[in-house]
């Protein structure tokens, strides 16, 4: 596990961005878990300007959604899908056969789970890029998860029921569909962002190392290659 602080926003920004970009360059193809929320939306624009400069890389990479709201069309602006259409796909103008997508209102057939449970086995994440909630869950991953969980359907906390992206949501929604921890501790990099104006007391957890049935990101310590980035504009490291 590797802590990096800044002095600056803009260090931050530009440290997580290069570490991308970099592994985009080195490798030929780059398997890019993509969360979203607040925190990597700076992150995704700033890569889509590199990418207006090198074009050539947009074909190397490929995309795979986290997790997803379970029973929110992909149409509607507070689902996941819809995020990274928006901020990640036609922004940095991938092929859409490239990016493996998740609809949340579809998302019901067993098969389904074993086919995003088969391509993860057979091609692991080059990079995993997380948020962390407040109550530590990683992806959709809430306390009381296994440490073996695959890919799959799963009840939301109270903490992730109050999302802002959840706001203005016509349905009601109790599950969620992601990634497992398993799969998120296969990924070969993992990148994680402590980001957030309510983010402190999760850091602090964090870093303390909180048990993990209660605050599953406290997994990411034993990981072989996670860099975490501390937000110096909401986290307090004094």
């Amino acid at each position: 596990m590797k802590i990096n602080s800044f002095l600056n926003y803009s260090d931050y920004l530009d440290s997580i961005v290069n570490k991308i970009m970099s592994q985009i360059r080195v490798n030929e193809k780059t398997l890019i878990g993509i969360a979203t929320g607040f925190s990597p939306t700076k992150i995704y624009s700033l890569i889509g300007e590199k990418l207006k400069n090198e074009p050539e890389l947009r074909a190397k990479i490929y995309i795979f959604q986290l997790d997803e709201w379970k029973g929110v069309s992909i149409n509607e602006k507070n689902s996941c899908h819809y995020y990274i259409i928006n901020n990640v796909i036609v922004p940095w103008k991938l092929d859409v056969k490239n990016c493996f997508m998740i609809d949340g209102l579809t998302f019901e057939d067993e098969n389904q789970l074993i086919k995003y449970q088969k391509y993860l086995i057979k091609k692991s994440l080059d990079i995993c890029i997380l948020g962390i909630g407040e109550n530590g869950h990683l992806a959709l991953n809430e306390p009381g998860t296994k440490k073996n969980q695959l890919f799959g359907i799963q009840k939301l906390s109270s903490a992730s029921l109050n999302h802002a992206m959840l706001e203005k949501s016509k349905q009601l929604i109790t599950h969620g569909i992601s990634i497992g921890i398993k799969e998120i501790m296969d990924s070969k990099e993992v990148i994680l962002l402590i980001s957030g104006e309510n983010k402190q007391q999760t850091y602090e957890s964090f870093i303390k190392k909180k048990d993990y049935n209660s605050f599953p990101a406290s997994i990411l310590h034993n990981h072989q290659n996670c860099s975490t980035f501390i937000d110096p504009n909401t986290i307090n490291l004094s």
